[in-house]
């Protein structure tokens, strides 16, 4: 008999991942404490068990030579099925639910057990510590209260190991920020001060000239296009670096139900896309559900690219959506210049640009695809690039639909 699986399945097994515990060598931590459940519960056969996606892997174990057993036979996934409750069986060949296991016969069966689930601070049974007798047994009151003090104790060290991962992670990215920030700081102080030194020159210029001469229209038109081109260029670059350090704050928005050709449509018109364009979106019925603030951004500057760098008298980009079981699959193709396969891998690099321009001759931030690709994975999904030169680029991204939807 198998154990139904509830609804947070998924949530659990994600926070089995998070402590990387499993298929990892023995610690002093955890044999300490099998050996003083088997010492004080008599039981020639303690354990700490994981129950992970298809398997009960044995983090610690006294009196067993195998390492793991298949999870359809483990009495430990009875036991996390109710985390409230020990698990008790005094004679397993008496008990319907494993009389007929294949543990419960042959040599050193699995006779009488005693399970703790082991409960995360997240709520979620990962495990068990657990005893086993190769003959029928109850332990004493003073023996159950004894081993949830030591399950406790299994729980505080797992807890612990996911703090040090988390602070180890914590570490690591702010080292990352660090270095992007001590970039950026570098970066800025050379390529904004062309567009400052552009608009103040501008402003100095067109003052005297108002006060000397009687200016033509065209030449004030001129000069309001240098003042209005170097303004712009200043508020692209200033506005790509808030939406990259915003991006993590974007992500952390709630999932919502997304009709995504609305979502489309709306994002065409900030783009003012006009008739000179050909747009293929996804049917009007296709919906997903996700965080649609960082979808918005994601879709916003992918096609932003696209009708940008498009080298084509007619530009032509295709939204596509697809879905499987876990994930939603949505594509951006466009027929632009394509990306040369050694630059591929550099294009989500921050402030790289691949040193090229856009259709009206003007160099890019380096800062939309960065911000894409963060956005992505922050979500927990992946991006990829298709590409060949003059026929057009392909971006793929896979996002995880919401675990609700995922486990049955």
């Amino acid at each position: 008999m198998k154990t139904t699986l509830k609804k947070n399945e998924a949530r659990r097994l994600k926070d089995i991942k998070r402590l990387q515990i499993l298929d990892t060598l023995p610690e002093q931590d955890f044999d300490e404490i099998t050996k003083l459940a088997s010492h004080i519960c008599e039981t020639p056969v303690a354990l700490i068990s994981i129950i992970d996606k298809d398997r009960q892997w044995f983090k610690s174990k006294v009196g067993l030579d195998i390492s793991e057993t298949p999870r359809e036979v483990a009495f430990c996934n009875y036991a996390i099925a109710k985390p409230e409750e020990i698990l008790e069986v005094e004679n397993a060949l008496n008990d319907d639910r494993f009389s007929s296991n294949p543990l419960v016969h042959g040599e050193n069966p699995v006779i009488a057990y005693t399970g703790i689930p082991l409960v995360s601070e997240k709520g979620f049974a990962i495990g068990t510590l657990c005893t086993i007798d190769h003959k029928p047994k109850l332990l004493t009151k003073e023996q159950k209260e004894s081993l949830k003090i030591l399950a406790s104790q299994v729980v505080r060290i797992f807890e612990l190991r996911k703090a040090n991962i988390e602070l180890s992670h914590t570490t690591k990215e702010l080292k990352k920020r660090y270095e992007e920030l001590e970039l950026f700081a570098g970066v800025v102080s050379h390529d904004m001060k062309s567009p400052l030194a552009n608009i103040s020159l501008t402003i100095d210029t067109l003052k005297k000239k108002l006060d000397l001469y009687e200016l033509e229209d065209e030449i004030v038109n001129t000069y309001l296009g240098y003042l209005k081109g170097s303004s712009m260029s200043m508020s692209n670059y200033i506005q790509g670096i808030l939406d990259y350090y915003k991006s993590d704050h974007t992500a952390n928005d709630d999932v919502k139900k997304i009709e995504l050709r609305p979502l489309l449509k709306k994002l065409m018109d900030i783009l003012d896309v006009d008739h000179a364009y050909k747009i293929k979106l996804p049917p009007k019925e296709t919906v997903l559900y996700a965080n649609e603030n960082a979808l918005h951004q994601i879709l916003l500057n992918i096609i932003t690219n696209s009708i940008k760098y498009c080298d084509k008298e007619t530009p032509k980009i295709t939204v596509s959506f697809a879905e499987d079981k876990e994930h939603y699959i949505l594509s951006v193709e466009d027929n632009g210049p394509g990306i040369k396969k050694e630059d591929q891998s550099k294009i989500f690099e921050l402030f790289n640009n691949l040193d090229t321009t856009d259709r009206f001759g003007k160099r890019g931030t380096g800062i939309g695809l960065a911000t894409v690709k963060k956005l992505v994975y922050s979500l927990d999904g992946t991006i990829r690039v298709e590409s060949k030169l003059g026929k057009g680029t392909n971006f793929i991204f896979e996002i995880p639909k919401p675990y609700e939807m995922t486990v049955i």
